[in-house]
């Protein structure tokens, strides 16, 4: 008998996170798997906890304050699963949605590589014509903390023209199975990321101790990337809210979680370049990159 955990942090996102409760409960299991679905609901005011009592009665709920936001709602969820010595936790948004056989599919590509890993999921705006939101990532430049992706974000893709198992240097926890004893090893996420970055950082932490990172693409999710990402060019923001964002600490372009990001794992001698590079860039995503392609 496999224990599984899956947790979902929400706030105000009553609407988006019944269809992916419903789909949670029409999950199609071949093997025998208990799956203890926790939802942390962290302040919501829009009658979360009132859905959640009336249509999912065995769903756990973890109250938060209002003011945990995301990193600090998944360490309270990994804590409550504690009791149910899960052999794997998996991770999951608010507002993603999965097919019937997602659990069954993550579960089969773990067990084709070793037991104490991390598999994550490729992911597809829900919106049509589908683009890949996030591929995996083969290689990661500590010197200037560059990403090398498999495929170019926001590209448009098929679900079914993928399939099978890559490594993947770093991964979003928006649909991500970890070994307990990884998690424990690890000490959960870094809660210094407030909102943006702690699944980075986790991802690229195991990556960098010695612990397999994958990604499969047998498992797919489709994001509604409207509702991600504070500030991401992608959402078409104006300039000046582009700006802004880099000031919120909430932000995904948070200059605080930035700096906090290349003192953990950049080279501290190279932080003006990082400086340069964070400038061109900004320049670059706005205004030439994933705004080109929405």
């Amino acid at each position: 008998m496999l224990t599984i955990c899956t947790i979902i942090p929400t706030h105000n996102r009553k609407k988006y996170l019944k269809i992916i409760l419903n789909q949670l409960e029409n999950q199609e299991m071949i093997d025998k798997i208990i799956n203890h679905i926790i939802v942390v609901n962290d302040g919501s005011t829009d009658g979360t906890d009132e859905m959640l009592k009336n249509n999912f009665s065995e769903v756990h709920i973890v109250k938060g304050t209002g003011d945990w936001w995301y990193t600090k709602s998944m360490n309270e969820g990994f804590k409550f699963a504690e009791q149910f010595q899960p052999d794997y936790i998996l991770t999951l948004n608010d507002d993603v949605e999965i097919k019937k056989n997602y659990i069954n599919s993550i579960l089969e590509d773990i067990k084709k590589v070793e037991t104490d890993s991390i598999m994550g999921t490729v992911s597809f705006t829900i919106s049509k014509p589908h683009r890949i939101s996030f591929g995996g990532i083969y290689k990661f430049d500590f010197w200037r903390l560059k990403e090398h992706h498999y495929f170019s974000k926001y590209s448009q893709r098929t679900p079914s023209s993928l399939s099978g198992i890559k490594t993947s240097v770093i991964l979003p926890a928006r649909g991500m199975l970890i070994s307990y004893k990884v998690l424990k090893k690890l000490n959960y996420f870094d809660e210094k990321f407030i909102q943006y970055g702690s699944d980075t950082d986790f991802t690229l932490r195991a990556s960098r101790s010695g612990i397999k990172v994958y990604i499969s693409y047998n498992s797919v999710i489709f994001e509604n990337e409207e509702l991600t990402s504070n500030g991401a060019a992608h959402n078409t923001p104006t300039f000046i809210q582009y700006i802004k964002s880099y000031f919120n600490i909430y932000s995904t372009n948070s200059i605080q979680k930035t700096f906090y990001f290349w003192k953990k794992h950049g080279i501290i001698i190279l932080i003006p370049i990082y400086i340069v590079i964070l400038i061109l860039g900004f320049f670059k995503v706005y205004y030439f990159k994933y705004r080109m392609k929405i």
